[in-house]
């Protein structure tokens, strides 16, 4: 399983209130948006061989995730982690990420792309968007243990958004030798705050 993160080591417990340990009695809630009910399955199965005490929430789009999120009404109602994949019917992750950029709350949440793609321009996309992590979907049930194991450290760390304007900043539609140059331009414009 390959992992990449962005730097947002800070704890996020200031941030949202007392989110860690005990949680006030509230259980880590972690949301996963897969339209491969299979991964449902497994990612519960993952969480529970690794001991993790938490409720994991399942949608199969992003447009679902965004209608759950949107009627939540405080900061701490948001869940502690996102688990995201990129290719799904409907909402796909990228413009989900977009969505989740944008909104005043929603943002506050980390967010981790959690994928089958093993294709640069996803991972760049995804960071550029505002994901904290992200992970290729491991093949082996251990691998999938092994990351149940991480996230509640991860659903600790600050919530930041990317210092480059809200608009879109990658067309997904144009071919990857464009979509390259449009991201060196991006990059090379905010340098230092990707690497």
């Amino acid at each position: 399983m390959s992992t990449r993160t962005q730097d947002t080591t800070t704890n996020r417990t200031a941030h949202r209130g007392h989110r860690d340990g005990d949680r006030n009695g509230r259980r880590l809630e972690i949301v996963m948006v897969d339209d491969d009910h299979n991964d449902h399955l497994l990612m519960s199965m993952a969480a529970e061989a690794a001991g993790l005490d938490a409720d994991f929430v399942f949608h199969d789009d992003g447009t679902t995730l965004l209608h759950r999120l949107e009627k939540l009404t405080s900061l701490e109602a948001l869940p502690d982690l996102i688990l995201l994949d990129l290719r799904m019917p409907g909402l796909d992750g990228h413009r989900t990420l977009e969505a989740l950029q944008r909104h005043d709350t929603l943002w506050q949440i980390p967010v981790i792309v959690f994928t089958s793609s093993t294709r640069k321009v996803d991972e760049t996309a995804a960071f550029a968007n505002g994901a904290h992590w992200f992970e290729m979907k491991p093949s082996e049930f251990s691998g999938m243990v092994d990351f149940a194991e991480k996230l509640p450290e991860r659903a600790n760390h600050l919530p930041y958004r990317p210092p480059v304007s809200l608009e879109p900043v990658i067309d997904l539609t144009i071919s990857e030798d464009e979509l390259f140059a449009q991201i060196e331009d991006v990059l090379s414009s905010h340098d230092g705050w990707l690497t």
